[in-house]
């Protein structure tokens, strides 16, 4: 799924990714280059994107003859059979952190700011009335 998503955004980009895994590397690099060139560049965007380009880079489709990880979440040796113990519930997080961080990728790559939009007066409306709930008095009515 991961690789499908990447290889579609590289194509959107007039890239081609071809057969394998090797090139998609430099997809996740290009995530880290535009933030960096953003006009609106932000430290700490850039730092979840090279996470995200570190982990796919020397975890998920590093070689499984070079693979030194302890958690089995290695795209090749899962596919061969290499590894078994990849199913345990700390790699569930992980790859939940993982489509999280595609996610932001991909809000950056079409123009999403990841922040919360600015306040609207049916949004104010709304948060006042929770408010009002949460009074004590609200809660024994």
């Amino acid at each position: 799924m991961l690789e499908g998503i990447v290889r579609r955004i590289a194509a959107s980009h007039g890239r081609r990714i071809g057969a394998g895994t090797s090139k998609l590397n430099h997809e996740f690099q290009a995530f880290v280059d535009a933030e960096i060139k953003s006009q609106y560049c932000f430290g700490e965007r850039v730092v979840m994107l090279e996470v995200l380009r570190d982990f796919v880079r020397d975890r998920l489709l590093e070689r499984t003859d070079n693979y030194r990880g302890l958690n089995e979440l290695n795209r090749h040796g899962i596919l061969h059979g290499i590894y078994g113990n990849f199913g345990e519930e700390m790699n569930f997080f992980r790859l939940i952190t993982l489509l999280d961080l595609l996610c932001f990728a991909i809000a950056l790559e079409h123009g999403g700011s990841c922040f919360a939009p600015a306040p609207t007066p049916e949004s104010l409306k709304l948060a006042a009335h929770y408010k009002r709930l949460q009074l004590p008095s609200a809660m024994q009515s």
